[in-house]
């Protein structure tokens, strides 16, 4: 869409909660429930963020009508393979222009370290 609205972004994640704080050029503070981290705002004006941890919530699918444009099509026009645990960005109307943004978790720090195998 010409305003950007429906373009996948963080906040049209499952993790994304809204801090309620919006920024004339970036849009919603927010937090990931997955990252457990405060996301950082955009470095570009008018950017938008996304991870390879992405999952649709309502809004997406709202903003999205008649469900023809899935997460996974719209990740394909990155033309990369997203690494865990890296937020990018990207203007909306400049998806293979999508950059590394910042590391938000290690991929080792995705293991809990607590859990123990039980061999039978």
């Amino acid at each position: 869409m010409p305003n950007g609205k429906g373009t996948i972004d963080c906040h049209y994640c499952v993790n994304y909660e809204n801090k309620g704080k919006w920024f004339p050029s970036f849009g919603p503070q927010g937090f990931c429930h997955f990252h457990k981290i405060d996301l950082p705002l955009p470095k570009g004006v008018h950017n938008n963020r996304i991870c390879c941890h992405f999952e649709a919530n309502n809004d997406y699918w709202l903003d999205n009508p008649g469900k023809f444009c899935p997460p996974a099509r719209r990740f394909a026009w990155f033309g990369i393979d997203l690494k865990p645990g890296v937020l990018y960005e990207f203007g909306y109307n400049d998806p293979e222009g999508i950059k590394e943004s910042s590391v938000m978790k290690e991929p080792d720090s995705f293991i809990d370290k607590s859990f123990k195998r039980v061999d039978k």
